[in-house]
């Protein structure tokens, strides 16, 4: 009885206790968003968070300690290893390389205010045995895949939270809790091209193939076609209309000596079709079709020549690859249907199906949940990596691989990877690390290499220096018909911090800190080669009005000044008031000797009576040659055959006065 109000006394301020950390730990604001604050906070900063990081280049990386280590650095491997692993592998702030080790050291220190005194960092050199796929006992993961072993570390309370591209699958959900999503990643079926051998000469060839007529037309658009027929048909207007009014310029009703054989320029129907056929059929042999008489008309003309001499250029390049290549090389796998066709056979017959490598799919093993229900068992290959992965494709034991779309632009577009491998091409796993008994592994570097004679040689060249140099060069997309698979990138993490973790990379998110990240450590640092295309289209791409639009631009341009010229110079002549000049009896244009007016002028230079005389002189002119070509017709007896077979004139023949005045 005399403690019982003692009793009562410590109960009550262990009450006051309690009530004061449920105030501490009520919900706040941080950030803008709603969090649990003041203990979980306290609790942060008083106990360092455990962080395994996974090296991956480009993703995850440590440049301090790939400096201290200098060429022999190793991704996913130096660090990882407790024989090769630096003491700047194990420093928080120095996991500031590649897209998602720049951005999580971002959200570390300017979200969550931490630092190397607030974070362990570890590697997978702190792996426990109780995750070791190699060890027997171990009752926890037996797979090959690193992400997932860090996902059951932090399960049995070894690791808080994980840092690398990991993808929120069903399985790891099912272990450990992830933060909110920090992106998705999106998968691409990527296979490899395949050269087929000609076909023997002693074989006769396949029966006619309708679909193959339209390949004459491919190297062009559609659009690339009707466009270029407008220009020609417009051109040809514009010339028919500048050529059609010439007679308006001040020289136009002078010809030059040449083209006396031309006939006249008419405005009719037949004239304008002939203009504008002639103008459309200059594409086919890139000869000119006028001969212009005006300024305008030689500008308007040298717009259609440039045009039909790029055209032509432009179209007979790409139907040279149209017509050769897509006969020559092919996809090894078309699509992703065409690997489901094959379910039934690996179900029915799996010895006899093992040989369809084009039915098979390597994957890795975090990912095969994706595919488990629409794919027999037997064409699944899970791998541990992704260069030994691709690695399978090269080596033909799959048709196809599935790939992120970050990986397939540091593995094959960039070609700018480097892992490890195992070297003996037997091993029944093809891992990053060999089986036992099958010997060590290599490291790949498919990028970096140089040639020991010259260094500045392409390393292509030197294939026994640098074998692995352009390793994936035929590694292309595969139609993505009916192939729709991603996973969120999000990162393991310890319950009772996920909302605090959370909270941070949302605000990071929305500050574009992401974006800037993959732009500075991914994308800004890999230099994409030429390779094949990623649209899933073999070959060569048809030419379309955005490769062309410049061009067409030029001809609008070059047009518009000959319309722009003829007008000016229309212009001029209606000043000076020149008239179109008369014909003659013949049809031709007078043209006005020295001394002679023309139409409309004033005489030029004398009197009348002299203007008659020169008159007189040039009839008499005229009547002597009239005289002569007579002579020459009778005295070779036979008018008209004998002149055309060309006789000798005759000599001392008397003219009847009828022959003569007829």
């Amino acid at each position: 009885r005399p403690m019982g109000p003692l009793v009562a006394l410590l109960v009550g301020l262990l009450s006051m206790v309690a009530a004061d950390n449920a105030a501490n730990c009520s919900a706040g604001i941080v950030s803008g968003f709603a969090t649990q604050t003041n203990c979980q906070w306290d609790n942060l900063y008083a106990n360092p968070i455990r962080v395994l990081f996974l090296d991956k280049q480009y993703v995850t990386t440590n440049p301090a300690a790939v400096a201290a280590v200098g060429s022999g650095y190793v991704y996913g491997s130096t660090c990882d290893s407790v024989r090769t692993a630096v003491p700047e592998c194990f420093k928080a702030s120095n996991w500031n390389g590649g897209w998602m080790g720049a951005f999580m050291a971002g959200v570390f220190t300017n979200y969550m205010n931490l630092g190397d005194s607030n974070i362990i960092a570890m590697t997978q050199a702190n792996f426990t045995s109780a995750t070791d796929p190699n060890n027997a006992s171990s009752v926890y993961y037996q797979g090959s895949s690193a992400f997932t072993r860090c996902v059951w570390e932090l399960s049995l309370g070894h690791v808080d939270l994980c840092v690398g591209d990991f993808w929120e699958t069903q399985e790891r959900r099912g272990i450990a809790s992830f933060t909110t999503t920090i992106a998705v990643d999106q998968f691409f079926l990527v296979t490899k091209l395949k050269t087929l051998p000609p076909p023997s000469m002693f074989v006769f060839p396949k029966a006619f193939d309708e679909a193959s007529m339209p390949t004459v037309f491919q190297p062009l658009t559609w659009q690339v076609w009707v466009v270029h027929c407008c220009l020609m048909f417009f051109g040809g207007c514009t010339f028919f209309f500048i050529e059609g009014t010439q007679k308006y310029l001040i020289g136009g009703r002078v010809r030059a000596d040449n083209r006396q054989d031309e006939p006249e320029f008419e405005w009719t129907l037949h004239r304008w079709a002939w203009t504008v056929s002639s103008s459309l059929l200059h594409f086919l042999w890139n000869a000119p079709q006028f001969s212009p008489r005006t300024a305008g008309g030689m500008l308007a003309l040298f717009g259609l020549c440039a045009h039909t001499l790029i055209i032509t250029a432009s179209y007979t390049a790409s139907l040279t690859g149209f017509l050769s290549v897509s006969k020559v090389v092919q996809r090894e796998v078309a699509n992703f249907n065409s690997v489901e066709a094959l379910v039934p056979k690996f179900a029915s017959d799996p010895v006899a199906a093992s040989m369809l490598i084009n039915g098979k799919v390597c994957v890795l093993q975090s990912a095969q949940g994706l595919f488990s229900a629409v794919l027999n068992p037997n064409q699944l290959i899970g791998m541990d990596n992704y260069g030994p992965m691709f690695e399978q494709l090269l080596q033909d034991k799959c048709g196809s691989v599935v790939s992120g779309r970050n990986e397939y632009l540091m593995f094959v577009q960039a070609s700018a990877m480097s892992f490890k491998l195992c070297a003996n091409a037997t091993d029944p796993k093809g891992y990053a690390t060999c089986q036992p008994g099958y010997g060590a592994s290599r490291v790949v570097n498919l990028k970096g290499c140089k040639c020991t004679s010259d260094p500045a040689q392409n390393p292509t060249t030197c294939p026994n220096d640098c074998p692995d140099e352009g390793r994936y060069a035929d590694f292309v997309l595969a139609d993505q018909t009916g192939f729709d698979q991603w996973y969120n990138w999000a990162l393991p993490v310890r319950p009772d911090l996920e909302e605090i973790i959370s909270t941070a990379i949302l605000s990071s998110r929305l500050a574009g800190d992401l974006g800037n990240a993959r732009d500075t450590e991914l994308v800004g640092k890999l230099q994409v080669a030429a390779s094949a295309d990623s649209t899933g289209s073999l070959g060569f791409d048809a030419l379309g009005t955005a490769s062309m639009i410049g061009l067409y631009i030029y001809m609008a341009i070059l047009l518009g000044l000959a319309l722009l010229l003829h007008f000016v110079l229309s212009m001029i002549s209606c000043v000076f008031k020149r008239k179109p000049a008369p014909k003659g009896e013949d049809g031709e244009e007078e043209v006005p000797t020295a001394g002679e007016a023309g139409p409309g002028e004033a005489p030029r230079g004398g009197k009348g009576k002299e203007d008659a005389e020169s008159k007189l002189d040039q009839l008499m002119q005229r009547l002597a040659r009239l005289d002569t070509e007579l002579d020459s017709l009778v005295r070779a007896g036979r008018a008209d055959a004998a002149y055309a077979a060309g006789a000798p004139p005759a000599k001392d023949v008397s003219y009847p006065s009828d022959v003569y005045q007829a």
